[in-house]
Order: C-alpha cells, then sequence, then structure tokens
C-alpha cells in the first residue's frame, strides 16, 4: 500500500505540462555538456597517465654487446703490457665498464645483445 502511495506522489511530480518540457531539455543539455567535459577531462588523465608510467616506473629493456666489452679489455690489457698505460690506469679503465653500468637505472634490464631481436635500447662503452 505504501509503496503505490509513494509511486502515485512520485507520479505527480513528474512534469505532464508541455511548458515544463524545454525546461527538461535544456537541463538534458547541460548534462550532455557535462558529460563531454568529464569525457575529455577522462581522456587527459588517462593518456598523461599512460605516460608517466612509461616514463617512470615500466621497466625497461637495454642492450650490451659483449664484443665490446671484450675488445675493449683485449685494447688496454695491450696497452698495459706494451707499457703505454700503467697498472692504475688499467684498472680504472676496466672500472668504467662497472660504473657505466651502474649508471643505467634500476628499472632499466641489461641483457647482452645476442639475447634480443630488437627494439632495446645499446648501452655503450666508453673507449
Amino acid at each position: 500500500m505504501e509503496d503505490q502511495q509513494q509511486s502515485q506522489e512520485i507520479e505527480k511530480q513528474i512534469p505532464v505540462n508541455t511548458k515544463d518540457a524545454p525546461a527538461l531539455k535544456q537541463r538534458t543539455k547541460l548534462s550532455f555538456s557535462a558529460l563531454s567535459l568529464l569525457l575529455l577531462i577522462n581522456i587527459g588523465v588517462s593518456i598523461s597517465s599512460v605516460y608517466l608510467y612509461d616514463k617512470y616506473f615500466a621497466i625497461k629493456i637495454a642492450v650490451i654487446d659483449s664484443d665490446d666489452i671484450r675488445k675493449y679489455i683485449q685494447e688496454r690489457r695491450n696497452l698495459f703490457v706494451q707499457g703505454k698505460i700503467n697498472s692504475d690506469a688499467f684498472s680504472s679503465s676496466v672500472n668504467k665498464i662497472d660504473d657505466a653500468l651502474e649508471k643505467v637505472e634500476k628499472r632499466i634490464i641489461i641483457l647482452k645483445e645476442d639475447s634480443v631481436v630488437k627494439n632495446a635500447s645499446k648501452i655503450k662503452i666508453a673507449h
């Protein structure tokens, strides 16, 4: 009984006159513009969050060429054997490899170049 009375009261509140119809259309236009604004805000937030995630949090893969490292150490060893550099210069040049790898961000995984097919950035060892 009470449900019927409530539904009848609600029906009485619904405008039946045609003079109230433009007001309903105006509310619909406001709602559409509000939805459009919300949609644009949502798109902006989504794009920026994906960009920021990729830039600061996503795991990246970098490659290092083991042949480059081998050639660099071989070259430094030859210079040491020939007497062109002393042992301190040799050890500091070998430490450059470790320093270059330490400078890489923690979210970057380093793999050998032989194991990656394509689309990975390459870490250069200074000669």
